[in-house]
């Protein structure tokens, strides 16, 4: 089954209205560094409300310039119809949109705290490097990287020595994965990603502002498995 990384289409004006649907509002938390990027939140912060801009218009998939990352702002009948697939656990928190003079209490920030990087990329079979931070090409070093575990020590001692790790290939292996949506971050690759199942769904019902990127188009040095 194919997969797509999920975006907002910040050119489809007709659709959204504006460029950037929400550039200013009350930030809340959102640029708390206590707040996790995985795993379950199980405490209380303070939620963001978000202000359109006067010409945005109300879409499935709002997007919030200061709210990004492990968080997505989508409408509750839009979350309600993902529910119908196959995905982990989600946490929602009811947000109110400011516009104008109007608000509007139809909306969630929107998180899915499982993340599937350790799973979805094949370190082993990738081929990884480190190099100067400035000049990529200056003192190039090939990185055996055995799992997850292992880049992220890697990555640290590479960051360490003022260098940075990176990859001329990076392996995806989705040949035997069945959720319809899921996330990695803390890697070379991150973001939402849907199936090609749940693409086909979400433009059949007419839920706009959404881009879908195929994996393999987004980088040519990105090589997955199906």
């Amino acid at each position: 089954m194919k997969y797509y990384r999920l975006s907002y289409n910040a050119l489809n004006e007709k659709v959204t209205g504006t460029q950037f649907q929400c550039i200013t509002g009350y930030f809340g938390d959102m640029q708390n560094d206590d707040l996790p990027f995985e795993g379950k939140i199980d405490f209380d912060f303070d939620l963001p409300i978000p202000k359109l801009e006067a010409k945005a218009k109300l879409t499935a998939f709002l997007k919030v310039m200061f709210i990004d990352g492990p968080f997505l702002v989508l409408e509750n009948d839009f979350i309600t119809f993902l529910k119908k697939f196959n995905f982990d656990e989600i946490q929602t928190w009811a947000i109110e949109i400011k516009q104008k003079d109007q608000t509007y209490y139809n909306y969630s920030l929107f998180y899915v705290p499982k993340t599937y990087q350790s799973e979805v990329i094949n370190f082993k079979d990738s081929d990884f490097f480190s190099c100067d931070f400035f000049n990529h090409n200056n003192n190039i070093k090939k990185e055996e990287i055995k799992d997850y575990e292992n880049y992220l020590k890697i990555r640290e001692k590479v960051d360490n020595d003022n260098r940075i790790l990176k990859y001329n290939t990076l392996v995806l292996n989705l040949s035997n994965f069945d959720k319809d949506f899921f996330r990695l971050i803390n890697c070379p690759f991150s973001g939402y990603f849907v199936s090609e199942r749940l693409k086909e769904a979400i433009e059949r019902e007419g839920f706009q502002s959404m881009r879908f990127e195929d994996i393999e188009s987004i980088d040519n040095q990105i090589m997955v498995n199906y």
